[in-house]
């Protein structure tokens, strides 16, 4: 990236012709969110794999933010509003069992990603 445009060149074909083709464009324009920045709160997670309950914890206080929470087939299936926390409780009994992916973003950027695994209860 220069300057928050990427750019892409397709190269040359298989007779080595050389191809003018030479493209700009602006990434992050389909997610609505302008940079992945700020990546400097990490996220543990016990129990996990859970069944039952499991706890976030923070490396930071997270003083404004939303968490939300992403099945395998990129639908949302939970978010909540996070004030000042430093951990935060996501209840199996609100969820199927299968992989999940956790996002949280503040000021529209993205702070901290994981993964959850739900289980079916023994």
């Amino acid at each position: 990236m220069i300057n928050s445009k990427a750019y892409v060149g397709i190269g040359i074909d298989s007779s080595d012709f050389r191809l003018n083709d030479f493209y700009e464009f602006e990434p992050d324009t389909a997610t609505g969110l302008n940079d992945v920045i700020s990546m400097n709160t990490s996220i543990i997670s016990y129990p996990n794999p859970f069944y039952e309950k499991t706890e976030l914890h923070f490396s930071n206080e997270i003083n404004e933010g939303d968490l939300a929470l992403y099945d395998a087939n990129g639908s949302k299936v939970l978010g909540l509003n996070i004030q000042k926390k430093s951990q935060v409780a996501i209840y199996g009994d609100e969820l199927t069992p299968g992989i999940y992916f956790l996002c949280i973003t503040s000021n529209n950027k993205i702070i901290a990603t994981s993964k959850l695994i739900r289980l079916e209860k023994p």
